[in-house]
């Protein structure tokens, strides 16, 4: 599977697996979005791993729709 240019969002990713994968998605050239509960730690991770990062809960709807908007917002489309 070609990554390199890849859009992807992926929840979860500040931490454990969804790190790891954010990780290794971006060494195979994906253009990566985590997101989290924790702004300070999203924050943190993204500028880490040199990706975006955006604060959402993904069990509230508005941050659901926020979550997609930035990733369509910064991955272009």
């Amino acid at each position: 599977m070609e990554l390199k240019n890849a859009k992807i969002l992926l929840t979860g990713g500040t931490t454990g697996i969804g790190y790891e994968t954010a990780k290794l998605l971006r060494s195979q050239g994906a253009n990566v979005v985590i997101c989290g509960r924790n702004e300070q730690k999203v924050t943190s991770v993204a500028a880490e791993l040199d990706i975006y990062g955006v604060k959402a809960d993904v069990t509230i709807e508005a941050d659901i729709e926020n979550m997609f908007a930035f990733a369509i917002e910064h991955l272009g489309g």
